[in-house]
């Protein structure tokens, strides 16, 4: 979702509206369009869909008499703030949340089954700050992998972690869980 964001974003910079049309309605028709071959190109989330009903409304409350410009810049605030209001304050809140269920030398084992980890990120990166001891076990699958970019930012922030393909996590869950985050 992020990316689709960033991209409406670029996109927005690069928009020039011809003389003739009207910026607020031919805005709301390029990104239309941007979005449709978004859709078309890969598979659509959720908050993908939040978001780009957010951004047609913003566009569609524009005043007729809005210029370019101001247009432009009423896309990219409204990106800005759809990003930082339903994207990264909930991810900071479910860190906080996650950290606080996890204990001194628990096991955490972690399923990158989805392909945001961003949070579950979070969560265990804050409790590494917190100086707080604990292990996590990735659980991974194919054929994205999700995991390994965990992996290897957990690694890189000194927490204790073990790699698993989903087949061998049997093996790895029959030592003893205490906690289990789904991505």
């Amino acid at each position: 979702c992020v990316a689709m964001l960033l991209a409406i974003k670029h996109m927005a910079f690069d928009y020039r509206c011809p003389s003739d049309a009207v910026v607020s309605r031919d805005l709301d028709k390029k990104l239309k369009q941007a979005i449709q071959y978004l859709v078309e190109s890969r598979p659509n989330a959720i908050s993908m869909g939040a978001a780009v009903r957010h951004l047609r409304a913003v566009v569609a409350r524009l005043p007729l008499e809005t210029t370019e410009t101001e247009a432009r810049q009423a896309l990219c605030d409204a990106v800005d703030s759809f990003t930082q209001e339903r994207i990264v304050l909930p991810g900071q809140v479910i860190g906080r949340i996650g950290a606080a269920k996890i204990r001194d030398n628990d096991v955490v084992a972690v399923f990158a089954g989805g392909a945001s980890t961003d949070a579950i990120e979070a969560t265990l990166i804050s409790v590494s700050f917190q100086r707080r001891p604990f292990s996590v076990i990735i659980i991974d699958t194919a054929p994205q992998f999700h995991g390994r970019s965990l992996l290897a930012k957990l690694h890189d922030f000194g927490i204790p972690t073990t790699y698993v393909h989903l087949r061998a996590a049997h093996f790895i869950l029959a030592k003893g869980v205490h906690s289990l985050f789904i991505a």
